[in-house]
């Protein structure tokens, strides 16, 4: 998702939240990678090796480090800083997310749009034959009226009978989900939505759930 480019923009300022989790968590992570994954990781963020062994060894991160080693072993940027506990694979909208909190609103801008779908070609809609005029039902003021209704509640069932994820692992994190990680996970959804496809799908059904 993000080029060596991107980062390159990125300030070099200290964004760890928790110094012993953000020292830890990359060094042991890091000193775990294969040695292309290692590579990969210094190539992406444009720093040297000592950068990241101070890191190491103070738990002071910039978002440069903490991006890159994020995108290539696949973890959550959350999980670099000491924001979450959880060691959860990484996500577009966990990345976007993360920009977003630290300032970055027109690089959010710019990879949000690369997501988005293309949109569909447009098609000439068929018409309907016309009924006939001497049979044609006409329809009560209250017939009128509950049409779009019963129009509204299909569109609302659709939306619910979308297949949701389900395994042991998700139902665990389902139970241990406080409402920090909550908070995190709508805004993402949030995010997500932007690009349409399922994601606003979803971000649809959240938010008419919450108006309950």
């Amino acid at each position: 998702m993000l080029t060596a480019e991107h980062i390159k923009g990125l300030k070099q300022r200290n964004v760890s939240v928790n110094a012993d989790k953000t020292m830890e968590r990359m060094k042991k992570d890091y000193s775990a990678a294969l040695r292309p994954e290692k590579t990969a990781i210094i190539a992406l963020s444009g720093q040297g090796r000592p950068t990241f062994y101070r890191a190491f060894t103070t738990g002071s991160a910039s978002a440069r480090l903490i991006l890159a080693m994020s995108q290539i072993l696949k973890i959550s940027p959350f999980y670099y800083t000491g924001e979450h506990d959880k060691r959860e694979p990484s996500q577009d909208a966990y990345t976007l997310l993360f920009l977003n909190n630290h300032g970055y609103q027109d690089l959010v801008e710019e990879l949000s749009a690369k997501l988005k779908p293309s949109p569909p070609r447009p098609q000439e809609p068929a018409a309907p034959p016309p009924p006939p005029p001497d049979k044609a039902p006409r329809k009560t003021e209250a017939e009128a009226d509950k049409a779009p209704r019963e129009e509204a509640a299909r569109d609302d069932g659709a939306i619910l009978r979308l297949d949701l994820p389900d395994s042991p692992g998700i139902r665990q994190c389902i139970e241990e989900m406080d409402d920090g990680d909550a908070g995190i996970l709508l805004r993402s959804l949030l995010i997500r939505g932007r690009a349409g496809g399922q994601a606003a799908e979803y971000a649809a059904l959240v938010k008419r759930l919450l108006l309950i």
